[in-house]
């Protein structure tokens, strides 16, 4: 199915639409900004709430700064789309080009692909999705994580010495393991019990937990990435009904495969 925008008390998100079972799927929660530039966070859905479907735009900037808008998902094929409809976007695989279809043909659109954009009936933006800022990713990432103990409410790296690719930064971590504590939970977050907290580093190498899991960011930013900040996701421990994490809950980054398999 396709990808569409919704919202719930008053939160914004995606998801693909799966038709044969009735259900929303590959949901992205915390996804938008609002227009003070704030993330616009998950809210809590309860069984039989309300979700509105809104209106889902991709926005594009010309070479001559002219924003070009499509509410039609954009494909990314070496072929030409099979039935398109005017003004539908297609990134060319073989020509590393973004095209536009006219009327009767697909034609160079010299655009470059800025973000998404989620409006409402009367055709007014409620949140948007900027595109990431160019960076030399990639997918390192040595750390291997364990708990410390059951009375310490905090997860360490086992080794002293690791790497880790951020939004294209590369920081080294030498002669310390890296140690995350509940309270290193992200501002305006406060401890939950029975849940998972997820450890993340942060460009500048800061440690920082949060409530919010990640993003599967491989495709493009080769590694799983908070779902608005830039920070690079590197494992995840249970937090029991007593507040205390789970000696043998701790998991590391999926994209970690050196330590995961």
């Amino acid at each position: 199915g396709n990808v569409a925008a919704f919202e719930a008390g008053g939160e914004y998100f995606t998801a693909r639409v799966d038709l044969t079972n009735t259900a929303l799927r590959e949901i992205s929660r915390g996804y938008f900004y609002d227009a003070s530039g704030n993330a616009i966070t998950p809210e809590a859905i309860a069984d039989d709430d309300t979700i509105t479907l809104m209106k889902l735009g991709y926005l594009f900037l010309g070479t001559d700064n002219v924003i070009i808008v499509t509410y039609n998902a954009p494909t990314y094929s070496t072929a030409e789309p099979a039935s398109p409809a005017t003004g539908d976007m297609w990134f060319n695989l073989n020509t590393k080009k973004w095209m536009q279809r006219g009327s009767t043909s697909w034609n160079d659109a010299t655009c470059a692909f800025i973000g998404e954009v989620i409006t409402d009936d009367s055709a007014q933006t409620v949140g948007a999705r900027p595109a990431d800022f160019y960076a030399n990713f990639n997918d390192d990432n040595t750390f291997d994580i364990e708990s410390v103990e059951t009375s310490v409410v905090q997860i360490k790296s086992k080794s002293q010495f690791n790497k880790l690719s951020v939004y294209g930064n590369e920081l080294k971590f030498w002669n310390n393991p890296v140690i995350w504590d509940i309270s290193d939970l992200d501002s305006g977050e406060s401890e939950v019990a029975s849940v998972d907290v997820f450890a993340y580093i942060k460009e500048n190498g800061d440690r920082v937990m949060s409530l919010l899991a990640p993003y599967n960011n491989l495709g493009d930013m080769r590694g799983y990435y908070h779902p608005y900040e830039a920070w690079r996701y590197v494992g995840k421990v249970f937090n029991d009904s007593g507040s205390d994490f789970e000696l043998f809950s701790v998991r590391n980054s999926p994209e970690n495969l050196l330590i995961n398999t």
